[in-house]
């Protein structure tokens, strides 16, 4: 009886541990992801819950030309830029073709995020703050990154799609 309690609080604090890395947003870390997320309900649930206002979808053309991302390296995107304030928002998530196509988009928005953080540097408090504050999200094929004032409430969204 003591045996089975011992495992079973070993298994509980290895779900308490892996639960608790997902949220943490650290660059590269990966988690499995299920067989298939709805990245545009995604999207539609950020901006009906942050009440985010004329958000422009980021269709494959405009992927390539704001982060170099092809559109052979893509299963699906959910993707869409706010140009209020003073500092653009840019949400991405995408659903890469393989984990070969996965790592390559991270390594384009890992150059965004160090392009934006840079840029970040020389305008107000808040953007920079916000810059500093962003991660690369990896889970499977998909990948995400939420460059906005509501980061955080973003990234809540999106990482419950992966519970």
């Amino acid at each position: 009886m003591v045996k089975k309690i011992t495992a079973i609080l070993m298994v509980a604090i290895m779900i308490l541990s892996f639960a608790s890395c997902g949220g943490a947003g650290d660059s590269g870390e990966k988690t499995e992801a299920p067989k298939t997320v709805d990245l545009v309900a995604i999207k539609n649930e950020m901006i009906t819950q942050l009440n985010i206002e004329s958000p422009i979808d980021l269709d494959n053309d405009k992927l390539l030309n704001q982060y170099g991302i092809t559109a052979e390296k893509v299963k699906s995107s959910g993707s869409f830029i706010v140009l209020t304030g003073i500092f653009p928002a840019e949400i991405v998530m995408i659903e890469a073709v393989d984990e070969n196509a996965a790592k390559e988009i991270q390594g384009k928005l890992q150059t965004r995020l160090d392009d934006l953080k840079a840029q970040s540097q020389s305008y107000d408090a808040e953007s920079y703050s916000i810059a500093q504050s962003c991660s690369i999200y990896i889970n499977g094929n998909y990948v995400a990154m939420f460059f906005s004032e509501h980061g955080a409430q973003m990234e809540n969204i999106y990482l419950k799609y992966f519970n």
